[in-house]
């Protein structure tokens, strides 16, 4: 690159402090703001996913397999009718192996213990509901045939809370011996990563032939509300873009239209187009780099401010009770190349205006 060039388009991008400040303001917010929306987007969907896959099995299957990356555990899964004194509701029932309820499920336990032979965790809003307290027996049904049910009695050793009133209202966990009596059980793998589980089912299906399922494909709805937040983001992205991205455009045109003289002399002197063209292309890069330092750190700030503040929010709804905020290095590097991209490309147009600029008729004008 020409040295005269780059100390050109210095020059020209910080001489005028009233066309330096404007777009710069404009490339700082729109840095900041896409890091911040991401920030919050992926907060939400990590929330989501961390407050589903926590208890819910990610991958199913009918036989055993050794994965990377992943515990393996024996589990039953049934839906059923539940007796309390209250009445009937239909029920969700886990049958689960001691180790994992005493390692993937210690923290989902309010009060109470594990379940024992005979005994059985019910959900915080299953208790509410059912007027179910610690000691007292309910009912489980089961179907052998159309004419034959059976129910057996189970003592209430505990109250657990999974985050989610799908399941809080209608969980009721027994030990795998128990629940293996209603139902056969199947191997339910939970891996490093959730989001890979679409990925591992496929691969087990492929390769053993057997049953594999995802908690994706088993929780449509939740795999929809990534998706959606996922689009959300796309379409803030492009109106932050192109909005920054105008900005720059109009600073460069002024710039040019406002420095005909000096492009007259240039081209006089024997400036070839490309060497113009490159001068009005570095001026908003100078500026957006600005903007992207500026934007970032600003961002970054105000994403751990946010964190730091948890902005209180309605559980019911959001399936958490402040505002999640999760930071990635991966998300202030998108969204500062992004700005310098635009910058490029808004700046073609007014830096070919520059190039065809006939350095006769400006002169004379002048």
């Amino acid at each position: 690159m020409n040295k005269v060039v780059l100390r050109l388009a210095i020059r020209f991008a910080l001489g005028d402090r009233r066309h330096f400040f404007l777009p710069l303001l404009a490339i700082t917010v729109a840095v900041m703001g896409m890091i911040v929306v991401f920030s919050v987007i992926r907060g939400f969907d990590k929330s989501l996913v961390d407050t589903m896959t926590g208890f819910y099995p990610h991958v199913i299957s009918l036989t055993s397999a050794k994965l990377d990356n992943a515990e393996g555990y024996r589990m039953v899964f049934y839906e059923t009718v539940v007796q309390t004194q209250a009445g009937f509701k239909g029920a969700l029932v886990f049958g689960i192996e001691e180790k994992a309820l005493k390692t993937r499920f210690k923290d989902y336990l309010k009060l109470g213990h594990f379940p024992m032979r005979g005994e059985c965790l019910i959900g915080e809003e299953l208790a509410k509901e059912q007027s179910v307290s610690l000691g007292d027996t309910i009912s489980l049904f089961e179907a052998r045939t159309p004419t034959q049910i059976s129910q057996k009695k189970f003592l209430v050793s505990g109250i657990v809370s999974f985050g989610l009133y799908q399941y809080d209202s209608r969980s009721v966990i027994l030990n795998i011996e128990d629940a293996e009596k209603f139902q056969p059980g199947f191997f339910a793998y939970y891996l490093d990563d959730p989001l890979r589980a679409d990925e591992v089912a496929r691969g087990l299906r492929k390769e053993t032939g057997t049953v594999a399922r995802s908690w994706l494909e088993m929780n449509s709805t939740y795999a929809k509300a990534l998706k959606v937040d996922q689009v959300f983001a796309v379409i803030i992205t492009i109106f932050i873009v192109a909005l920054s991205g105008f900005g720059v455009s109009n600073s460069v045109l002024y710039s040019v239209l406002t420095r005909r003289k000096q492009v007259g002399i240039l081209i006089s002197l024997g400036m070839e187009p490309s060497k113009l063209r490159m001068l009005f292309i570095l001026m908003p890069l100078i500026i957006s780099l600005m903007g992207v330092v500026l934007g970032s750190v600003a961002g970054i700030v105000v994403a751990l401010l946010l964190r730091l503040i948890k902005i209180p929010l309605p559980e019911d709804v959001f399936l958490t009770n402040y505002l999640p905020v999760a930071l990635r290095t991966q998300d202030v590097l998108v969204a500062s190349g992004l700005v310098m991209l635009i910058a490029v490309v808004f700046s073609a147009l007014p830096s070919s205006i520059a190039a065809k600029t006939d350095p006769a008729e400006v002169l004379r004008s002048e």
